[in-house]
């Protein structure tokens, strides 16, 4: 099986509209946190408490990296399968990512912080997100507006099309977690 064969071309409309969702939302998180912040029953918040960094144990990386790599692959599931039957699906997902992640930023206080938390991991991660939102965005789009061949078929034929790139998308959510749980880790818990 070639797995190169269910790789599919990004769809710039739906690519733009994701990357400018996401801004937006960003945008709105940073600028609302600090009310937003109230909602949520443990926030962490550098701004007012210094930032102490705590050494993880080898053990505690692997179960981070088990956990990052289920959530991540779950989620990515989710974005191509859910949003393809209902396309708005992944813009409200892109929403909710770009405003914690807002909330997060104003949070942490500090670019330096930020990068430690969020770089390189957010790379790989936020990519393979954004893929897979354009490209479910795009799915949905196509079984909703219909075609020759019947909006059933077409929903059925996408479908099939997204949970197969999923497959591609796996080592880049293995690679994001390997990233996250053992260098993102270890830079967080070296002092500033």
């Amino acid at each position: 099986m070639n797995l190169l064969s269910f790789y599919r071309p990004l769809p710039l409309r739906c690519t733009m509209v994701v990357l400018v969702t996401f801004t937006v939302s960003f945008i709105a998180g940073y600028h609302f946190a600090p009310e937003l912040n109230g909602l949520f029953d443990n926030p962490i918040n550098f701004r007012t408490e210094a930032f102490v960094p705590v050494p993880p144990t080898l053990s505690m990386q692997h179960h981070a990296f088990l956990h990052i790599f289920t959530y991540n692959a779950a989620a990515t599931l989710q974005i191509l399968g859910v949003g393809t039957i209902i396309f708005l699906f992944s813009w409200i997902r892109i929403t909710a990512i770009g405003l914690s992640l807002g909330i997060s930023f104003w949070s942490i206080g500090s670019p330096w912080l930020c990068c430690k938390f969020f770089l390189p991991h957010a790379l790989v991660e936020m990519s393979v997100t954004i893929y897979a939102c354009s490209i479910s965005m795009s799915s949905g789009l196509k079984s909703l507006t219909g075609g020759p061949g019947g909006r059933w078929n077409i929903l059925k034929r996408e479908f099939v099309a997204n949970l197969k790139l999923f497959l591609l998308l796996i080592p880049f959510i293995l690679l994001a977690a390997l990233l996250e749980a053992y260098v993102t880790y270890r830079w967080c818990s070296s002092p500033q």
